[in-house]
This record gives C-alpha cells, sequence and structure tokens, in this order.
C-alpha cells in the first residue's frame, strides 16, 4: 500500500533469519516423554496446558480463554490481535479436561490460572516445561510453548499433505479408469 502511495520511506525492510538461527523442533516421541513426565511428578496443570496447546493448536496468550464452558461445548471462540477464530476442541483432550476441571472444582471460566487466580503466562509455563525437559530427557531449548505450537502445525500440515496426497492419487486412478473404458485408444 505504502508504494502505491508513493510513501516507501514509511516501509519497514523485510526481516532476515539468519539460516543457522532455526528454531529447534519438538518431536512426537519427545512431547510424549514430556506428558509422561508431567504424568510422573504430579504436574497435573501443566501436563493439561502442553496437551491443550499441542492437541488444539492454542496460544498461550489464548489460554485464558479455554473455559469450562468451552470444554463441555467441545469448541471455543478464541479472540486474537488477528480477530476471532474457532478451534475444535479433540473429544478425548475435553473428556481429560472435564476431569480436570471437575478434580479442581472449576465450574465455569478459566481452567488454566495460577493460585492467585491469573491467568498463567509464558514465562510460568516455560519453566515448568524446562523443568519436565531434564526428567523427559528432551533438550531444554524444545521446552517452550512456540515448540508445542510448532508440533500441532507440522502434524496438521503433514496430515493434511498426505490427504491431499490421496486426493490427487485417487483422481489420477480415476482418470486412468476413464480412459481404459471411454478413451480414443481404448478397445
Amino acid at each position: 500500500f505504502l508504494e502505491h502511495i508513493g510513501r516507501r520511506e514509511l516501509q519497514i525492510p523485510p526481516v532476515s533469519i539468519p539460516k543457522g538461527d532455526a528454531r529447534p523442533e519438538l518431536t512426537r516421541a519427545e512431547y510424549l516423554r514430556l506428558l509422561h513426565a508431567a504424568k510422573q511428578s504430579g504436574k497435573e496443570r501443566i501436563y493439561f496446558i502442553m496437551k491443550t496447546i499441542c492437541c488444539a493448536g492454542v496460544r498461550v496468550q489464548e489460554l485464558s480463554q479455554v473455559t469450562a464452558e468451552a470444554v463441555r461445548q467441545g469448541y471455543a471462540i478464541l479472540k486474537g490481535q488477528c480477530g476471532d477464530r474457532k478451534i475444535d476442541l479433540p473429544p478425548v483432550l475435553c473428556s481429560e479436561l472435564e476431569n480436570f476441571a471437575l478434580r479442581k472444582g472449576i465450574t465455569s471460566g478459566p481452567l488454566f490460572l495460577t493460585r492467585g487466580g491469573t491467568p498463567v503466562n509464558r514465562v510460568n509455563i516455560s519453566s515448568s516445561i524446562k523443568k519436565l525437559c531434564r526428567d523427559a530427557r528432551v533438550p531444554e531449548e524444545k521446552g517452550n510453548p512456540r515448540c508445542l505450537l510448532k508440533l500441532y502445525q507440522n502434524t496438521y500440515e503433514n496430515i493434511q499433505n498426505g490427504i491431499a496426497d490421496l486426493v490427487r492419487r485417487e483422481y489420477l486412478s480415476l482418470l486412468e479408469q476413464e480412459q481404459t473404458t471411454a478413451g480414443w485408444d481404448a478397445q
């Protein structure tokens, strides 16, 4: 837009990310070890926070919008900087979160609060995950919410790519069948 109206001096240059600065990626096996370590050490809240981020794609700043009501509905409408978005909460996650809410006596409102009743923040979550990393034999640089969210995104993308590949193969198979039955060179 700024280029179009002749105000290029107001444009911000594109950010270049150095090639060696790639963030480490959490694997599914490492994620499962983190969940197991949280469960073994009785860290129920961080277990469910990690699971909510990685199973539903919820960002840290949106965790306060994951409420008991949303869990009962099976979805949440998350309000963010880029507008509202609906996320489906998988039934297995909803079941676990409902039990968590019952044990904690939460009947309405946010599920993930500190002892003081304030929403959990990125620092608390990262610190808790880093502590679990030692027990789970996961590199500490992978112990943060961004890596969990990236695992969700990669998993979702891989599934979508797999589906797209299946659709493409099925379509090509259909075209081959049509060629065999109705093609110009068909006998």
